[in-house]
């Protein structure tokens, strides 16, 4: 897999993870097997490999579909509010980049959560570990600006348990940012690169099952 390829399943994992916050708050239904995947790209901190964070490609199947639409300019007025999402994520991540003390919490954070897995044998889809996911971003990266402002029907934002997935959501969305960044990716790259960027969207679509 080259350099541009690992970036574009980075970026994948990153709308994946809004589209399932957007789903979640209008419609108050997730996909299991797609936020499996995100929720335990959280726990991969030191991964062998891209593909690994995710489960492999077909883990972020639906972000690389939500990108080829993206990139290849056929979004729809409701996807905006995903774009708007991603991009809100990409400025907090900057910021975070630059807050090594809230970096480090995030990540002491997350490895006492996989000792607690590993001990009571919890499963990454257990409500206590979704809402120790959620207490680590609520308490870390949404006190940062600017903040994500979920729209949504207010009978799903209301439920406790959608609030916590929507907020471990977010969390698997700026690991997913922070990766991007880490693999060379750019917001400019974005502009500049939309060719490229399609022909490995693509490329990896077509590794899906």
């Amino acid at each position: 897999m080259h350099a541009l390829e690992k970036q574009v399943l980075a970026l994948a994992g990153l709308f994946q993870a809004v589209s399932s916050v957007k789903r979640l708050a209008w419609e108050g239904q997730q996909d299991t097997e797609s936020v499996t995947a995100l929720l335990n790209s959280v726990l991969f901190l030191d991964a062998p490999d891209v593909e690994t964070i995710y489960g492999g490609v077909n883990g972020v199947s639906q972000g690389l579909n939500m990108l080829s639409q993206t990139v290849g300019n056929r979004a729809s007025t409701t996807d905006r509010e995903v774009i708007q999402y991603a991009y809100t994520i990409m400025l907090l991540e900057k910021k975070l980049s630059k807050s090594p003390v809230m970096l480090k919490e995030i990540g002491t954070r997350i490895e006492a959560l996989k000792q607690q897995m590993a001990v009571y044998e919890y499963t990454v889809t257990d409500e206590n570990v979704i809402a120790k996911m959620a207490d680590i971003y609520f308490s870390t990266v949404s006190k940062l600006q600017p903040k994500v402002m979920v729209k949504g029907e207010h009978l799903h934002l209301q439920n406790t348990q959608n609030v916590h997935l929507i907020r471990a959501l977010l969390l698997a969305a700026m690991r997913s940012a922070i990766l991007w960044r880490q693999l060379g990716g750019s917001r400019l790259g974005l502009l500049f690169k939309r060719k490229k960027l399609l022909q490995a969207v693509q490329s990896l679509q077509k590794r899906c099952l």
